[in-house]
């Protein structure tokens, strides 16, 4: 990772033991590594895109393709010299032998792997025989397959990751804004609420002789706010009963005995919209 952060460009890491080997039989595995930073601050990693690669799954991918190719390799991970790694064993074909080449046919070859020297050792196949593609063709064309598809996954990976970070900053900000919103407006609505209650109780006081009075009218005008809230609540802040509403809220000067001819009016305007205006 501070190899990745000082290049700014994606790096390999040594040979490791990945979490996912939790079989008795375990393989070789490496990460990559890819800087990560946003547009507005060119040149500052902000984190990291990481991808795990095991590699015996890696190889037998890119060398059981059809046709397959007549060779076994063995690959090793040989940058131990530059930064004390141990040389690490990264993949082993089955039926490798170091001596039992076909008709002496070997190579070897030193790729850049990520920022990291892998060494690929190939042998020749009896299959070798049937086929007419030259030796170091096909050695050239399976490590340059091995290197495709480790660079593919690895940029299939960073992309979405990147697409996954710009997704959870959109919502963030989203949140971020309808989170304000909701103060402003729970804000907002607090401050109507206390200027309803001062007015009832400036009203209430400027008629009542006594405190006892002032307490009861008081207490009624505000169980009248309260259930003419319940109402318009229970509607969904969608369209309430006009006359209901009236008859609730008279029920504060009348008490529960309002009959409703006290209240006349046409059919169609029985209804009125409850949504909350900024006005009222």
């Amino acid at each position: 990772m501070q190899a990745a952060m000082a290049s700014g460009e994606p790096t390999a890491s040594a040979p490791v033991e990945l979490v996912q080997e939790i079989t008795a039989i375990k393989q070789a595995g490496f990460l990559v590594y890819i800087p990560f930073s946003q547009g507005s601050s060119p040149g500052k990693v902000e984190g990291f895109v990481y991808a795990p690669f095991r590699a015996g799954d890696l190889h037998v991918a890119a060398l059981d393709r059809t046709p397959q190719l007549p060779v076994t390799m063995e690959t090793y991970d040989t940058t131990a010299s530059a930064t004390g790694d141990p040389v690490g064993l990264l993949f082993r074909s089955p039926g490798y032998e170091e001596d039992n080449a076909y008709e002496g046919l070997v190579a070897e070859k030193v790729v850049d792997m990520v920022g990291r020297q892998w060494t690929f050792k190939v042998h020749a196949t009896p299959a070798f025989r049937t086929r007419t593609h030259h030796f170091y063709t096909i050695v050239i064309g399976g490590v340059s397959l091995l290197l495709a598809v480790a660079l593919t996954m690895a940029s299939r990976s960073q992309l979405k990751s990147v697409a996954a970070a710009n997704e959870l900053r959109r919502i963030s900000e989203k949140t971020v804004k309808e989170k304000d919103l909701m103060l402003q407006e729970m804000k907002h609505r607090i401050k109507n609420s206390i200027a309803r209650v001062l007015a009832i109780a400036r009203q209430t006081a400027a008629n009542s002789e006594t405190i006892d009075e002032f307490s009861q009218s008081f207490t009624a005008r505000l169980n009248s706010m309260a259930n003419a809230q319940d109402m318009l609540t229970r509607s969904h802040w969608q369209r309430a009963d006009l006359r209901e509403l009236l008859n609730t809220e008279l029920e504060q000067v009348f008490g529960s005995s309002t009959s409703e001819d006290k209240i006349t009016g046409s059919a169609g305007a029985a209804w009125m919209s409850a949504r909350p205006r900024r006005s009222a």
